[in-house]
């Protein structure tokens, strides 16, 4: 085998699908062993996790498990090959709480889905997952508008998630001072999040209303996929509520706020915006 040369990155499939009968792609708990040793620790190589089912997250939980992979990791849910899991957005939560479950803070993720890019695309950027973009996820970039090259589907119109705009017309070419999105929530919570430029720092708040009180839930915030706050929040009366709010560093150019809260019963509430 090659060599490669130092601080690339690759894609390690965790399983054993393929899209021929006669063919699976061999990837034995020896071969990941020996990839992850030779590559990763001795030549710094990261790898983007393909995950075909959901036992290959568990795959990929026992090779760090084994002291092998160091954080953050990078998954790449895939849905709809012969072989592995079907293209069902049921799925998508199931598989994305289990990646909750078992690499917490540690990991980002991103969709592919084939056939189907677009509606996964749309639930992951729910959920606070990476949006994959180019000509071989879609071949369009617009309602009836064929894409003339994977360059300009980095640059949609409106924010990162879909090009949809908020009330104050927002985009994620960053000149807007303010941007409020309402979220999503795998429950019957509702979430939003406020952004805005302030003295040369970003203020933050991010709310999730429950309507029940009492409720403590886990918080975090990340700036371009980096956490920057980690708190609890309790919802209060009278709505059941409760809001985090932060000052925190506004590096030159656009910036990327995640706000995600999970609760108690396992329900998770996103809402991202790009200033």
């Amino acid at each position: 085998m090659a060599r490669p040369s130092r601080r690339k990155r690759y894609v390690l499939g965790a399983g054993l699908p393929g899209d021929d009968p006669d063919f699976v792609f061999k990837n034995t708990f020896a071969d990941l062993e020996y990839i992850v040793k030779e590559l990763w620790q001795g030549h710094g190589t990261r790898f983007e996790f393909e995950c075909y089912d959901l036992g290959h997250l568990y795959n990929l939980a026992w090779l760090i498990d084994q002291g092998w992979l160091e954080p953050p990791y990078l998954v790449q849910m895939v849905f709809g090959v012969l072989g592995g899991v079907g293209a069902d957005l049921d799925t998508l939560v199931h598989m994305h709480t289990i990646a909750e479950k078992l690499f917490g803070e540690d990991y980002e993720w991103s969709v592919l889905a084939a056939g189907h890019q677009m509606p996964f695309a749309t639930q992951a950027a729910m959920l606070g997952g990476n949006l994959r973009v180019g000509m071989e996820d879609s071949l369009f970039f617009g309602p009836g508008e064929l894409a003339t090259s994977s360059a300009r589907a980095d640059d949609p119109p409106g924010d990162d998630n879909g090009g949809s705009r908020d009330d104050n017309g927002g985009s994620r070419d960053g000149r807007k001072n303010e941007q409020r999105v309402a979220g999503s929530c795998t429950g019957g919570s509702t979430a939003k999040l406020k952004v805005k430029h302030d003295d040369g720092r970003i203020e933050t708040e991010f709310e999730v209303d429950q309507n029940r009180n009492g409720v403590q839930w886990t918080v975090r915030i990340r700036r371009d996929g980096k956490r920057v706050v980690k708190t609890h929040a309790t919802t209060t009366a009278p709505s059941g509520s409760f809001s985090v709010e932060r000052k925190i560093a506004d590096p030159a150019g656009s910036n990327r706020i995640t706000g995600k809260a999970t609760s108690p019963s396992g329900e998770v509430c996103t809402a991202s915006a790009t200033i």
